[in-house]
């Protein structure tokens, strides 16, 4: 299953974490057939700007058109879009 590595900036109110960890995980079940109770994620909080990041680690098997669409199948995690280096999904 996948493991999802979430960073956020401290002092987020829990409703937002929540939010986030509910709209990445909904992700992975729509796009990765992921089962609904496989949730596998680990949150962490760090003092530097409000940005958000999401590292996603999956096991073999993931074409690279199904982890091109999780961004575009889920265009709004938290309220806002899916930002990703250079555009590139891997």
């Amino acid at each position: 299953m996948p493991l999802v590595r979430i960073s956020l900036v401290k002092g987020k109110p829990e409703l937002y974490r929540r939010k986030v960890g509910d709209a990445i995980h909904r992700a992975l079940v729509d796009t990765f057939n992921v089962p609904p109770l496989h949730r596998f994620q680990i949150l962490t909080e760090h003092a530097s700007a409000d940005i958000l990041i999401v590292q996603i680690t999956l096991s073999v098997g993931r074409t690279l058109e199904q982890k091109r669409a999780l961004p575009s199948n889920h265009p709004e995690p938290c309220g806002r879009g899916w930002p990703t280096a250079g555009g590139r999904v891997d």
